[in-house]
């Protein structure tokens, strides 16, 4: 038997245009009318044939095929806080990116879904530099652009200041930032930079003394000491210390600690728990104490914070049963009292129009081991923010703009680890960073302090505890 050869059917018949007088772009829904136009042209089985191939077509022109990302993603955050959020958009996540991750090095940061276009995920808080992140999803990968990565960058010893005693001083010298302290009767400044350290010998009486702490005045590179003798005196800190004056009406014995607020007030502490104000009429005339000394309930205060505008100041105290009172520079008067017993941070805005207040509350419970954060009004208290962090808070400031606020933090429960920094949006106290170090044996525990400096692109925490102190270093976001 001959073998039946299907193109023999086209053969003799001129009038079967197969593939000239069929459109087989059209859909199944077209199906009658091709069959229409076939009938009367060709013969059954070149009908049969044509039928078959359209349709096949026809049902292939009706499938989509699997949709492919385009690649094109766009990194929102370029430069974030290590412990931050970064975001990523693309018109691809609409139909992507269920299961993303960034990978970056060996950390993976797993991403979740903020809106159809955009992705968002927490950076993690040892990172720091420019990083190159690499998304990933659906088992393909796609080289983002770099992130830079504001977080820790060193830890570096200060063997000079082993035996310091001091509870977070900051003195700005020639433009940098210094921690200040005593080690016996000597004065040392820590540039916060360099790490490098200036004494000042003799101008402190020794720890035993009842004069605790240097006293601030309105410019920070001058301060009030009492080196043995029984005077206070002003002093010009720096490279080449001078001696400024000796303030001869401010006893020694018996007195805490001694702030110049303004040009013509000053403040003493005594250790009675008393307040005195003293004034000066006009420069020159000499220093006159108020008569009536006001009781302010707490022993020691190891710090005064003066407010930008020059009109408030403030004190950090261990223990202040009424409420760690905010002072009435001009008035010479307590403005008010807050609702915190102890003050581990006293902090003004950089334009003096908040204050920043970290520590125990009045009422708190004493099991209750969490630092209350409170953001006041400068002027009159007002409660504008409050907050409570699960940790102990060694130092804290304002950013250099005041759009941000950083504090050290320890573990509440003594344990020893390095400090960790919380980066916090100051109108809700949201944490939009969290600065962390990989360094294991660069300890701090709760009884140690800090200090918080900065220059144009790091910030410097200066902390210690026991025998050791240490700067700590953190490249800031730009």
């Amino acid at each position: 038997m001959t073998e039946w050869d299907p193109s023999r059917l086209l053969q003799g018949s001129p009038r079967c245009d197969l593939f000239g007088s069929i459109d087989f772009s059209g859909a199944t829904d077209q199906m009658p009318t091709v069959v229409e136009r076939f009938r009367g042209h060709c013969s059954p089985p070149v009908l049969l044939l044509g039928f078959l191939g359209a349709l096949l077509l026809a049902a292939c022109s009706s499938t989509d095929p699997d949709p492919v990302p385009t690649g094109e993603f766009t990194v929102l955050d370029r430069s974030v806080w290590a412990g931050g959020t970064v975001r990523v958009r693309s018109e691809d996540f609409r139909q992507f990116g269920d299961g993303a991750a960034l990978v970056i090095g060996r950390a993976v940061v797993t991403l979740r879904r903020l809106d159809e276009t955009t992705l968002i995920g927490t950076m993690p808080s040892h990172l720091a530099g420019v990083v190159e992140p690499f998304l990933s999803f659906d088992d393909l990968g796609f080289p983002l652009q770099s992130v830079r990565v504001a977080g820790f960058s060193e830890a570096q010893e200060v063997p000079e200041a082993q035996s310091w005693w001091g509870v977070g001083q900051l003195a700005t010298i020639a433009g940098r930032p210094h921690a200040i302290g005593f080690q016996g009767q000597d004065l040392l400044l820590v540039d916060l930079e360099s790490g490098t350290v200036t004494t000042v010998p003799q101008v402190h009486a020794g720890p035993s003394a009842a004069f605790s702490v240097p006293g601030p005045t309105a410019d920070p590179s001058v301060w009030l000491l009492d080196p043995p003798g029984g005077a206070v005196e002003s002093w010009s800190l720096g490279a080449s210390s001078i001696k400024l004056a000796l303030l001869s009406a401010i006893p020694s014995p018996g007195t805490r600690l001694v702030a110049q607020l303004s040009t013509s007030v000053r403040l003493r502490f005594t250790a009675s728990n008393t307040i005195i104000w003293s004034s000066e009429s006009s420069p020159g005339a000499g220093y006159q104490e108020l008569p009536v000394a006001t009781w302010v309930s707490f022993p020691s205060p190891y710090g005064v914070r003066l407010s930008p505008r020059g009109d408030r100041a403030s004190v950090r105290a261990h223990n202040a049963p009424d409420g760690v009172p905010v002072f009435d520079i001009s008035q010479m008067r307590i403005a008010y009292r807050t609702d915190l017993k102890s003050s581990d941070v006293v902090e003004f805005s950089p334009d003096g129009s908040e204050l920043l207040l970290v520590g125990r509350g009045l009422e708190q419970d004493p099991e209750d081991r969490r630092s209350i954060l409170e953001r006041l009004r400068a002027s009159d208290g007002v409660l504008l923010a409050s907050d409570t962090v699960d940790a102990k808070v060694i130092a804290g400031a304002y950013g250099t703009d005041g759009s941000w606020l950083v504090l050290a933090t320890v573990p509440a429960d003594g344990t020893e680890t390095p400090p960790r920094l919380l980066i916090l949006d100051p109108l809700h106290f949201a944490t939009i960073g969290t600065l962390d170090t990989h360094l294991d044996a660069h300890t701090c525990a709760s009884s140690c302090w800090g200090v918080i400096g900065f220059d144009q692109e790091q910030m410097h925490l200066f902390a210690g505890f026991g025998g050791g102190q240490k700067i700590w270093r953190y490249s800031m976001q730009e």
